[in-house]
């Protein structure tokens, strides 16, 4: 664990863990240090969900964009998440009515019109995928920071799929309002 990482777990340790009225310092830099063991376990070990999620975000591609529309995949229970680089030229129903009844019916043969990428979220099946799809959904119409992970399929090691890993509201936009 880094310098900088032990500094962070100790200042969480410290805020997490109020004085308790009549408690010694000594019971309570007992309690502290428990919260230091646990937070530093938590961080460690092998195959750490929480590590590896840290990782994940640090290697995304990171871009802004407009959610114009969000749907259920039928098939996996994906979100589809729309993202929209102009979004003067689109409004929702014309995403929904081109864009992503074209992408359902043709899927790897859709060509997506210029400023239009589509990115799906983990299964909402998942807590994870759940969490993002519902708030892609509410930031419909909003301008966001886009973290786009790569990942390659499990059936296929040629093949890679986009999977959103997280979004940043940077507020709404004139496409909210369509």
């Amino acid at each position: 664990m880094s310098e900088t990482t032990q500094t962070l777990v100790i200042l969480n340790a410290l805020a997490a863990t109020e004085h308790i009225d009549g408690e010694t310092s000594r019971e309570h830099d007992a309690r502290v240090k428990a919260k230091i063991y646990e937070l530093s376990a938590r961080l460690g070990g092998e195959n750490n969900p929480l590590v590896t999620a840290a990782q994940a975000i640090a290697e995304c591609d990171v871009f802004t964009a407009v959610v114009g529309l969000v749907k259920k995949e039928k098939s996996s229970t994906r979100g589809l998440v729309y993202l929209v680089q102009n979004p003067d030229e689109w409004t929702r129903e014309r995403l929904r009515d081109e864009v992503h009844t074209g992408y359902v019916a043709a899927r790897k043969d859709y060509t997506f019109p210029d400023g239009v990428e589509v990115i799906r979220t983990d299964r909402t099946d998942t807590p994870e995928g759940l969490l993002l799809a519902k708030r892609a959904t509410e930031l419909v119409g909003h301008k966001v920071v886009v973290y786009k992970a790569h990942e390659t399929l499990k059936n296929d090691a040629n093949r890679k799929v986009k999977i959103l890993r997280h979004l940043t509201d940077l507020g709404p936009t004139d496409l909210q309002e369509r």
